[in-house]
């Protein structure tokens, strides 16, 4: 568990109020610095009058965690990392898909086709010129696109 100081301290840059207002919270709400943080902003008004002040909470498995309304480093790249877990997960759910006089010839996962692209780029942009001259459509198709109207 975190010091008390410490909690003390953290709470009261976060919130904008002065490390006995804050500690004395903390004290009357049993050290749970949601409901300390709540009761202060209560007893200040904090939301309603200076949006910069703003506040948010996240609850970890193991503590706390009180945030500014501005994000830190950390937060930056975990908010990254979440988008390139959806970024991937995007494109393997959905697919590429090549169909020659209506019959579907190919259908590759939207991962696949970067990767190819990424390893061999000017085959690919060949191979894809040259089917569309032989009367290739090309399509993208999944839960993330819009059904195909035939």
């Amino acid at each position: 568990m975190m010091d008390q100081q410490y909690m003390a301290r953290t709470l009261s840059e976060k919130v904008g109020v002065s490390f006995e207002e804050a500690y004395k919270a903390l004290e009357e709400c049993n050290w749970d610095m949601l409901d300390a943080a709540i009761k202060l902003e209560r007893e200040h008004d904090i939301s309603g009058k200076d949006e910069q002040r703003g506040f948010d909470f996240e609850i970890n498995s193991d503590h706390l965690r009180v945030n500014k309304s501005n994000q830190s480093f950390e937060d930056w790249l975990k908010l990254v990392w979440r988008w390139l877990v959806w970024l991937i997960n995007a494109s393997v759910r959905n697919s590429f898909n090549v169909k020659m006089k209506g019959e579907l010839i190919a259908e590759i996962p939207i991962l696949a086709l970067v990767a190819l692209f990424l390893l061999a780029f000017w085959v690919m942009f060949v191979l894809l010129v040259v089917g569309l001259f032989l009367g290739c459509r090309y399509s993208f198709t999944g839960p993330d696109f819009p059904k195909e109207e035939s």
